[in-house]
């Protein structure tokens, strides 16, 4: 990889939005860490472009996400771009008949998973004091846009419009912080299930 280049990490990059944005950054130059915890499928997007690397992490993993960022600190000495964009979604079921446990897996990767992941980094981000951004993968579901018979789903993504509000006020100014809220994309996040 080109070490002039500006670097980008994304998580849950195999596929759908964390493809597209893999794709965007390598238009506008960056260099990425393309993070995915199916290596199957993120070596089968990334393994050809050398200007990815592909790295196997799961984001409900702390330890997995402090040794990545130390490694990638370690590397590149810079961080500018931080996507928190791995997610899940179980099968759509009403509220009644949703299992606690499968609440608790979703807020695991959804929330838990950004949770740690900008903790991993977000240190090295406020002091690094260069320009860098942090854009955090929500939903329209965070905005007030509720989904029957995903409560689950919904729940997770509403919290963490509330996290980014918070991390936002307590970042550094040369740290910008957005929630990306799209609506309905063609992406296999309803197969979630089946990586459980």
């Amino acid at each position: 990889m080109d070490s002039n280049k500006k670097v980008a990490v994304v998580t849950g990059a195999a596929a759908g939005i964390g493809r597209a944005l893999v794709d965007a950054l390598l238009s506008s130059d960056f260099k990425v860490v393309a993070v995915d915890a199916n290596n199957e499928a993120l070596l089968n997007s990334w393994s050809q472009n050398p200007q990815v690397q592909p790295v196997c992490g799961d984001v409900t993993d702390p330890n997995a996400m402090q040794a990545l960022a130390a490694d990638i600190w370690k590397t590149y000495q810079r961080v500018d771009a931080l996507f928190c964009n791995a997610g899940v979604m179980p099968p759509l079921e009403p509220f009644l008949e949703t299992p606690v446990a499968t609440a608790r897996w979703v807020f695991e990767v959804n929330v838990f998973g950004v949770w740690q992941t900008i903790q991993a980094f977000g240190r090295a981000l406020a002091v690094q004091k260069t320009p860098s951004m942090l854009v955090i993968t929500g939903s329209e579901h965070s905005v007030s846009v509720p989904m029957p018979l995903g409560a689950a789903y919904t729940a997770s993504k509403h919290a963490l419009l509330g996290l980014t509000d918070v991390i936002r006020m307590e970042m550094p100014e040369h740290v910008s912080v957005s929630l990306l809220c799209p609506g309905m994309v063609n992406t296999a996040l309803g197969n979630s299930i089946e990586r459980r």
